[in-house]
């Protein structure tokens, strides 16, 4: 099997993060509902099998101190933890630590995934979207290999299509994927910070921002709704 690298985004409290295109609005976590959420998240890469499969397990927290002592604590044994400060904003910290990575890791395989809906614990969507992602992206990490050694470039879920500061662009909605590290050597440099509106959404978008479409497998096709992010995660 081929050589895998994944790259987990963790939040446990606090942040701020753009809501709309007036400024930005400060969003508390409570600290349970990250701690509990990270915990799952960490439990489910182990019992899928994926912590044994990976080589590297890269963790980057937007946070520090009490946040950064609780990650490091209950994050499973060899993973590689780093620390962004409790600025961060956005996934982007974590999306760039993996481009800076890639190079010299053009055999491996990369996972990127998140705690997504952490800011909306209790938003019904939210939670039945990050367990569609999990099933098919965690969960279902095996196959995600195999497409990937067989042929396709990207797998994920909700392989959708939109706009970025005007100009088209595809992605997976909700940031959970699979792609070799030869089509993610293709991507451009990310931006350095995030400091708007539009570029809370870089991260998103970079699987898609090269100069070609990648050769995608998607497990759940079109825009994410309750309804069908329920079913896709309880197949």
């Amino acid at each position: 099997m081929s050589k895998l690298a994944v790259f987990f985004h963790a939040r446990i409290s606090g942040g701020s993060m753009p809501i709309n295109a007036d400024g930005q609005r400060n969003v508390s976590v409570h600290p349970d509902v990250g701690r509990n959420q990270y915990v799952e998240q960490m439990k489910l890469m182990v019992d899928s099998g994926l912590y044994d499969a990976a080589n590297e397990i890269h963790i980057g927290l937007n946070g520090e101190g009490d946040d950064e002592q609780f990650v490091q604590e209950h994050m499973p044994v060899g993973c590689i933890l780093h620390v962004h400060g409790a600025q961060a904003v956005s996934l982007l910290p974590t999306m760039r630590l993996l481009q800076d990575w890639l190079p010299g890791h053009e055999d491996y395989l990369v996972g990127f995934a998140h705690m997504k809906g952490v800011t909306h614990p209790h938003d019904p969507f939210k939670l039945a979207w990050r367990a569609c992602l999990e099933r098919h992206v965690i969960k279902g990490w095996k196959d995600c290999v195999w497409l990937l050694e067989n042929g396709h470039e990207a797998v994920g879920c909700h392989w959708v299509k939109g706009t970025d500061e005007g100009r088209p662009v595809e992605f997976f909605g909700g940031v959970f994927w699979w792609s070799t590290a030869r089509f993610l050597l293709t991507l451009p440099p990310l931006i350095e910070k995030c400091e708007t509106r539009a570029q809370w959404y870089v991260p998103e978008f970079f699987i898609g921002s090269g100069p070609r479409t990648p050769t995608i497998f998607d497990f759940h096709p079109g825009w994410p709704n309750q309804i069908g992010c329920e079913r896709s995660a309880n197949k």
